[in-house]
């Protein structure tokens, strides 16, 4: 006879092999191609359970891409928090990009989350969350190494600069880490002397 906890645990896993279906799934077929079909097939369950799991497709598709969104960006959050430079921090941020081929299933999935969540509706919302969580830690990052000036817009550009050349090397992959390091480097030096100088 199953028991309530076997019942849950195989729950979990069913739920497990859904989310991890969507990670494969949006950037090999794009979020809008992702059907429930397309998804059950992969995850080897019924189309009809993702809806005793999730209220609908697309809340699965979000809560599987933000969480894959948050998980990438841990790493280099914990890094920032160990005390690196700001040449270190910098030099870390690019060597991620340099690290994925510009047609990576994770590059795409970045890409494929984006413009889902420029839509609107919740995905929108809780990727804005996690972006502004990383930030956040991006910016104290910037304070602790004596950044002289606004981290926290330092940090939402700094921010929107990387995943900018993330989505231009799928088109142009010699945007390498040695070409976008020192634009980069220069333009935080110069915005910390402008904001720090007398008038």
């Amino acid at each position: 006879m199953t028991t309530t906890h076997e019942k849950t645990a195989k729950g979990t896993r069913t739920r497990d092999r859904m989310l991890e279906s969507a990670v494969v799934l949006i950037p090999q077929l794009g979020w809008s191609a992702v059907t429930a079909r397309a998804l059950a097939g992969h995850a080897g369950v019924r189309p009809g359970i993702i809806h005793y799991h999730f209220d609908s497709l697309e809340a699965l598709l979000a809560e599987a891409a933000v969480g894959a969104v948050r998980e990438a960006l841990e790493y280099p959050s914990r890094q920032l928090e160990s005390g690196i430079s700001l040449d270190e921090g910098l030099r870390m941020f690019l060597a991620a990009l340099d690290g994925f081929a510009p047609d990576e299933p994770v590059n795409l999935l970045f890409i494929e989350t984006f413009l889902a969540a420029a839509r609107g509706g919740v995905l929108r919302d809780e990727l804005a969350q996690v972006l502004l969580d990383f930030r956040g830690r991006t910016a104290r990052w910037l304070e602790r190494v004596d950044f002289d000036g606004d981290a926290d817009a330092a940090a939402a550009v700094l921010a929107a600069a990387i995943d900018g050349l993330m989505l231009h090397r799928a088109l142009d992959p010699g945007l390498t880490a040695d070409v976008a390091f020192p634009v980069l480097r220069r333009a935080l030096g110069a915005t910390a002397a402008t904001e720090g100088s007398s008038p």
